[in-house]
């Protein structure tokens, strides 16, 4: 499969939909709801900043919903993403879901959860471009950092190698190692709890994952997310688009999915967060070809040696081989433990806050 081969979007692959069903009953009460600004606008979807208000009190979320109204494929699109948010349970890592909004007859909005920080993606290569990374692993003590590994960044913007600094010459804002490994953990974990729902998710890439202030990590884009009740998942009509960056061999060839489908693309996710936003396979024409004679993406320079012979296990040819994302979750804990024990012990502190946060969720719900 080569880049000529899509139409509109370098990133996007046309595949199948489902039944059109009207969405399940999880309405929003719509004035109580006020639409700010637009934050993202992609081929098939739009969303925006919203804030609701009830009896005094106020919560941010975003509205996700069709980029055009009258396009029935993007209408469906958002249609068959909430029933599965419905269905699925609360779990810190997934982005929390709120409700339905109607505020034009007919037309439906996703209303979620706020992530300050935006899209991951973005999130890291404004890292990058600001100069706000720092190659080394750390661990937080007294709100300051230790050096673990004090390897100058390949990726520093300043001639210098410097950084602005108010503590042992550290950006405030700094991201580090630790904090990649951390995202790369949480996103596994999400991950294993749609797993353990038998969900595949079947888009999982950076662009729709989110992250929150306290660097806690959701996982979104679940608009093609299917129950995967036979062990895989095999669509055929050409109707909704997939990423065939992060696309399995088997899924390139066949459109078949199944958790190990979604571990490859996990693995993408990983090469992407350690590259600090970087796009895979950049000057690659027919990714298929490639992989079919062994070639893989290459290490990130920031990337730790064993990361990405990990990541090397995702990317095995034969799905069976490759673990599952129990065995990821469990890995990047492992590692966080070893390496920077505090940072795991501070995301997990966030995490049971999250937690707490989206119990009170269904409270906005009428």
């Amino acid at each position: 499969m080569s880049n000529s081969d899509e139409s509109r979007d370098p990133s996007l692959l046309f595949a199948s939909g489902e039944e059109y069903e009207e969405p399940p009953t999880n309405e929003i009460d719509v004035e109580n709801l006020t639409i700010l600004d637009e934050l993202e606008k992609e081929l098939f979807h739009v969303v925006h900043r919203g804030e609701l208000r009830k009896d005094g009190k106020s919560l941010a979320v975003t509205l996700k919903g069709p980029a055009n109204v009258t396009d029935e494929t993007q209408q469906k699109m958002i249609f068959d993403e909430i029933p599965v948010l419905i269905d699925l349970k609360k779990n810190p890592n997934i982005l929390g879901f709120v409700g339905v909004a109607e505020k034009v007859p007919g037309q439906f909005s996703i209303v979620s959860e706020y992530a300050e920080k935006g899209c991951l993606l973005n999130f890291l290569r404004d890292t990058l471009s600001q100069g706000k990374f720092q190659n080394q692993l750390v661990e937080d003590e007294d709100d300051g950092f230790v050096h673990v590994n004090n390897e100058p960044s390949s990726y520093s913007n300043n001639s210098n190698n410097e950084t602005p600094s108010l503590k042992h010459g550290v950006h405030p804002d700094a991201i580090f190692i630790s904090d990649l490994v951390a995202f790369g953990w949480q996103i596994a974990s999400g991950m294993k709890h749609l797993a353990n729902l038998s969900y595949v998710h079947r888009q999982l890439a950076l662009r729709s994952i989110y992250i929150a202030n306290d660097k806690t990590i959701r996982i979104g884009g679940l608009g093609l997310a299917r129950k995967n009740e036979k062990h895989y998942y095999r669509i055929i009509h050409k109707e909704m688009p997939l990423p065939f960056h992060w696309m399995a061999p088997e899924t390139l060839a066949n459109h078949k999915f199944d958790e190990k489908s979604d571990v490859w693309g996990f693995a993408v996710c990983l090469w992407e967060i350690f590259s600090l936003g970087g796009i895979p396979y950049q000057d690659v024409g027919d990714i298929l070809q490639f992989l079919k004679i062994g070639r893989r993406i290459s290490k990130p320079d920031c990337c730790p040696q064993q990361i990405y012979q990990f990541m090397l296990r995702c990317w095995d040819w034969e799905p069976e081989k490759r673990p599952s994302f129990d065995e990821c979750e469990q890995y990047f804990k492992t590692y966080l433990l070893e390496n920077a024990p505090q940072v795991l012990q501070k995301v997990t502190d966030h995490l049971k806050a999250v937690v707490e946060s989206h119990k009170k969720l269904d409270e906005w719900v009428r």
